[in-house]
Parts: structure tokens; sequence; C-alpha cells
């Protein structure tokens, strides 16, 4: 055991060590949690757990992967552990015991582009609209069925609340259940029925047997259906350890709730509790900054964080004219540090949101200087890598009606869209999903023998292709490339892009054949699992030779000797969609928190004084965020001096409280803007000065309650 330990701190010993019964771990960032969390592992193991009723749930696979990587380094058998993300869980769970939560097990995954395709149709078919219509209505019913399910709650509650988005919901899942498909919020839901016997059918397996000992990563941002997953899985041992950080928690808008990790010690009143707060990342510079914001919060864990690699650089702030002269004076930073020895990929830039990216993507190319924007189009997203796997997807789940409508005619077979429409609607008729009809399983009425027979060859390929399976993934994918001549294809329809799209396509293979060498024994469900769940965070990779440009919510996790955060606004910091609710706020503050505690070696912190906004060029005011924060060392930057909104030597937000009169107060009744919500009317208001909260009525009806330090309401005269 001496080995597991030698090089850890009394605290996480503590941990690693702790025995039977609940552990609450309480992660600051640059703590070593990865490290506890393995070591833990291969000490349970060590100590005669066995590691096949053991599991590791983790949020990203990313993170799945480096701790199957530290754990088989101690010489764990990390094969025989279950380490997983939740939904990856999930996926494998339901492969097991699917039939106990209303599905067979040979579901497909929809992914989000697919799931955008049966929501447009679903609302399409209930409101009788054009697409542009059905479009915009889908894309927010489906923002809201998310967050239902995710919240552990189905169609009849949404409906209560909207009538129209709980019948859009039912549609959607009818849908869904008849290509036998599944989307990513179904994976918990379903997972949740099977686990907790809520389902309609008995369970293979007893799961809340099944393991010894469950781990679970970042709780800080499990929601509810996770939540009661990791409670059910641990209620036979109560043998659950969780690690993270409510200063952490960041995923509110998609159902994750910080209340969950507080209240672990409500849950579990025996449990021990082992504060991480010797930081190995950032310098005391950087961190007694993100100390100093932090501490505002009042949702939180008290904890500060002890830097151990020494004081470092002063954080500093770069203030800059407009988004212009920001993206240059972010250029030109990055370009002095690779002057001064530092690799590209040292270098990171965080933004509140990805319409902030595109002045820094153009001021870094200038320059010369290569680099990755995260959360891109993905590799999994492309046309031709679509076609591709939609045809594996078919064969490992033959009811799959999207997969079929992709690539029925892809590559170009001369079945037009009303052969389909046919199909369609012959399925409607008989109940039979389409792919199945296609393939001859069902009764086809004389009418339709054209149909039929133009439907054949494709039947046919399909057949040869679930052959092909048998021999692996590498050997499905080269057959579907192989009998469709899709490489052919692409040279003779795509012209100029067309290279680019088969080096794609032939990535995919090396990419299938990775799978097959390490797969140990998975199968074709389990490798489109993997790809159908890899998020933006699986795309970055630290050995390339490129600076980074990435969201603030895609930065978790990951760390850089260099970090910019770029537009530390208010607008952005806060949000201006997230400034009427103290949970909001907190939750903003949590997130610029989280970017500047990647940063190990320098913090830059940027704000511009104007900023094109919808194609109108609006004044900007430092994030609230920056006054607490403290000092800072200022650093003119791109700010031109003789601007208007430049005001040399006066103290925006550091080091004193703004003047009372920056607070105005207002009175029920007064009329008033927000740089987002537009005008409206005060109806209430509570308490005096930063703190109060006003209730205000917009002009499209909607009420909203607001700080008043934070919503900076302008009063405006009445008209006339």
């Amino acid at each position: 055991m001496d080995e597991l330990l030698r090089d850890l701190n009394p605290e996480q010993i503590e941990a690693v060590t702790h025995g039977a019964g609940p552990l609450l771990i309480l992660a600051g960032p640059g703590t070593g949690k990865t490290r506890v969390v393995t070591r833990r592992v291969a000490h349970l193991v060590r100590s005669g757990a066995d590691p096949r009723r053991l599991l590791a749930i983790t949020f990203t696979n990313k993170a799945a992967g480096e701790m199957r990587e530290r754990t088989a380094a101690l010489d764990v058998p990390s094969g025989e552990i279950t380490m997983a993300t939740f939904h990856a869980f999930a996926a494998r769970l339901l492969r097991v015991d699917g039939r106990a939560a209303g599905i067979d097990p040979s579901f497909s995954i929809v992914d989000e582009d697919d799931r955008s395709a049966l929501l447009r149709a679903a609302v399409a078919e209930l409101m009788g609209t054009g697409a542009d219509a059905a479009r915009k209505t889908a894309a927010e019913v489906s923002r809201r069925i998310s967050f239902f399910k995710n919240a552990g709650k189905g169609a009849e509650d949404l409906e209560r609340e909207d009538p129209f988005a709980g019948r859009v919901w039912r549609e959607y899942e009818a849908r869904l259940r008849a290509m036998n498909g599944v989307d990513f919020d179904d994976l918990l839901v379903l997972a949740e029925k099977a686990v907790s016997g809520g389902g309609p059918g008995d369970r293979r397996v007893d799961w809340r047997a099944a393991y010894d000992h469950v781990l679970v990563d970042e709780y800080q941002d499990v929601n509810a259906l996770q939540y009661r997953i990791a409670r059910a899985l641990c209620a036979r041992t109560r043998n659950l350890c969780v690690t993270g950080d409510p200063d952490q928690s960041i995923y509110r808008w998609r159902g994750a709730d910080v209340e969950n990790i507080l209240s672990f010690e409500r849950d579990f009143p025996d449990a021990r509790v082992v504060r991480l707060v010797r930081n190995y990342r950032s310098t005391g510079a950087i961190l007694r900054a993100a100390d100093r914001l932090i501490a505002n919060n009042v949702r939180r864990k008290e904890k500060t964080l002890t830097a151990m690699k020494g004081e470092g650089e002063p954080v500093r702030l770069l203030s800059s004219g407009d988004d212009r002269d920001e993206a240059e004076s972010i250029g030109a930073a990055a370009a002095a540090e690779i002057a001064s020895g530092r690799a590209p990929s040292d270098i990171a830039i965080l933004v509140r949101t990805a319409a902030q990216t595109r002045l820094l993507e153009q001021s870094l190319a200038a320059r010369g200087i290569a680099y990755a924007l995260v959360g891109g189009a993905r590799f999994w997203d492309r046309r031709e890598v679509r076609d591709v796997i939609a045809y594996l997807r078919l064969v490992a789940n033959p009811r799959d009606s999207v997969s079929f409508e992709r690539i029925v005619n892809v590559p170009r077979r001369g079945i037009g869209e009303k052969t389909v429409e046919a199909l369609r609607a012959h399925a409607a008729r008989t109940g039979i999903p389409a792919p199945e009809l296609a393939r001859g399983r069902g009764p086809w009425p004389e009418g339709l023998a054209r149909e039929r027979a133009k439907l054949a060859p494709f039947a046919r390929l399909i057949a040869r292709l679930e052959a092909s399976a048998a021999a692996g993934v590498a050997a499905l994918v080269r057959a579907v490339i192989d009998e469709t001549r899709y490489e052919a294809w692409l040279a003779e329809s795509e012209g100029p892009s067309a290279d680019e799209r088969i080096e794609n396509v032939r990535e995919l293979v090396n990419d299938a054949a990775q799978f097959d060498r390490e797969g140990e024994g998975r199968g074709l469900n389990e490798y489109l699992e993997t790809r159908a769940l890899a998020g933006d965070a699986d795309s970055y990779d630290p050995a390339a030779p490129r600076a980074t440009i990435l969201t603030m919510h895609a930065a978790k996790g990951l760390e850089f000797p260099v970090v910019v955060v770029a537009g530390a606004e208010e607008g952005f910091l806060p949000h201006a969609r997230s400034s009427d609710r103290i949970e909001e706020i907190e939750e903003e503050r949590r997130l610029l928190f989280v970017a500047m505690t990647r940063a190990k070696d320098r913090l830059l912190l940027s704000w511009a004084e104007r900023r094109a906004v919808a194609g109108t060029i609006l004044p900007r005011v430092p994030s609230p965020f920056l006054r607490e924060i403290g000092p800072v060392a200022e650093d003119g930057g791109g700010r031109r001096r003789d601007d208007p909104f430049s005001r040399p030597g006066e103290d925006l937000f550091f080091g004193r409280e703004p003047a009372p009169s920056h607070y105005p107060a207002f009175s029920a009744g007064d009329l008033v803007r927000h740089s987002f919500y537009g005008p409206g009317t005060i109806t209430a208001v509570r308490g005096s000065g930063p703190e109060a909260k006003v209730t205000v009525r917009f002009r499209d009806g909607a009420e909203k309650q607001l700080i008043v330090e934070f919503a900076k309401l302008v009063r405006v005269a009445a008209p006339g």
C-alpha cells in the first residue's frame, strides 16, 4: 500500500483510505481530485474489494479514459471495473435491462440533429405549419422537454404548464419509440426506471445490489435523475463516495442542482467529509483573486485554497476601446507569450458565448498563430461521417427510420422523395417501421409494387452489410464504403471538397479499427454509443501545437499555463439573461471562478468599452465581478485614451464601493429600461441600495425580479 500513499498529502490520504460508509470529498480546483479517486479505487481493490463490483462515474469520456489509464498504471485490473459517464453507464445498463424500462435493448441513440428533425416533424404534425415556423417552435419546445426530463418530470407535468408543448412531447416520444430510438435524456430517464424498478417489466439484474462501492465524480453537477440513480445504486451498502466542489457547479441550465452536494450530509448524516484545499495548479496571485470572487456566493461550502507553487505574477486586466481592439490586444499578448518561449498549446482564450470567437480567430490567424476551436464542428458531425454511421445504425437497429431516410438514397440510387413518402404513409397505416417494410417484412398492396421494386436492391445491400458485421466494426465500415462506392460518389459529386471528405471517411475506418483492437469483445452497439456520446471537451488535444479558443463551460476540467478571459463585461459576466435571480448570479460567479482557476501561471482578464451587438455598437461596462476580485495590475492594452468612453485615472471598479448615486432609488410605477429585456414598469420594490430587489413588468407582459446592483436599470421619462 505504501506506494499508493507515498506522494499524497494528509487530506488526500484520508480520502483514499476511508473504508465503508458515505464519503464526501470537497475538492477545490487543482487539488489532485483525479489522483485521489484513482488511488481510492486501487486502495479498495488491494483491500479486497471485487473490481467487478466497483462503479466509478465521471462526466466526460476523456475523464473516464484518464481514470482507466491511471488505474491500470497502478497494476489494478481496470478492465474489470466499470468506469464510464452517467450516459454511457445508462446505455450499457439498458442493453442488459432495457425491457425493464419499456425499451428494446437494440435501441438507437439519436443525436441532436436527429432529435431536432423528429421534433420539427412532431410540431409540423400538430401545427400544420411550414418548415421555418416548425423549426423555431421545435427548438423552444426541445429545451423545455430536456429540462423536464432531467428534472425527473414527464409529459403530463409539462402539459399542465404548456398544453401544446406537452402534446409535442407525446408525439415526439411516439415517433422515437416507433423507431426504437432514445435521445440522450432518455438514457437517464429509462435507466432510473430500470434501477428503481419503476419500469413496466422485471429486471434481469438487481442493480441495487450490483455494486459494493459507487464513486461519483463532479457531484456538484448531477441533476435530479443522476442523483436518484446514484442513490439507488448504493441503497444496499451506502458505500457512496462523491467528489466535487459547489464552487464549480455551472450546469444549472441543463438541470444540475448544486443543492445535491450541499445537502449530502443531510442525506447521509454519518458521512465523512474531507476537504482538499492544497492547490498544485495555480499561483498564489491567481488563487487569491479567485477566492475573493467566490467568497461572495452564499450557497457554498466554506474553504480557502492554498497555493503550493509560489506567488507568481499578478492577475492583469486588459481594458480596450472596443471589441476589435480587444481581439487585437489578446492576439498581441498571445504572440508575445510565444515569442518569450511558450508553446501555442500553453495558451487558452476563454469566452462566455461562442459568438465572441470570430474576432479572436481573425486576430490569431493574422499573426500566424495556429489555434483550435473547441466546440466547433466535430468530426462526428461532418456529413460524410454521419452518412456512414447511419448505415451502421441501421444494421444495429433495423427499425431506425431516421437513419434509413438519411441514407436510402445516399449515394444516389434512384429512390426519390415520392417513393419515401409513399413508404412513410404505408408505414403509418400498417404500424410497421419503414425500414422493415423496405426489407419486405410486411404486407405491400399492389398499388405500391413499383416502390417496392425500387427498394429491393437497398434491402439486399443492408442484408449483405449485416453479414459483414460479424467480422468487427472496421470490417463493417469498409463494407459500407465498398458496397456503396461511397468514396467514388464523393469524388464525382463534391468537387474541390471531395479529398477532405474522403480523408474523413478513411479516418473513420482507422477509428473503427482502433476500437476493434481495444474493444475487448465489445461490438457494434458499444461503438455507436461511445461515438454518439462524445462531447466537446473530448475533442481537445493537449498535445496539438495550437492555441485554444473555447467557452468557459467547455474549459471545465482543463488547465493551461496562460489563460485569457475575454469579455469580462456586464452582459457577458453575468450574462444578460442571468440578472434576475440570486441563484443565477451565483452560477455566473462560479463560471468565472472556473475560468480563472484554469490558469496555472498567468491570468489576463479583458473587457471592451464598446462592443458590436446585433449590428449596433453599444457601450459596455466592466463586469461587477471584477470589483469583487479586487486589485489587479491594470494594462491599458487596447484602450484609446482619447476615446470618449475612457476615463483616465478613474478607478472603475477596484478597491472601493461605487458612490451611492450609482444605484438609484426606484419606486413602484417608475418606467425603466433593461439592456436585454427592454422597457418596463416597476411594480414592487424590496430593500434599498445595491441589494434591493425590484419587480418589473416588461412590454411583453413578462415579470422579472431583478437585483439593482446587477440589473443596471435606467429610469426613463414617461412619453409626452
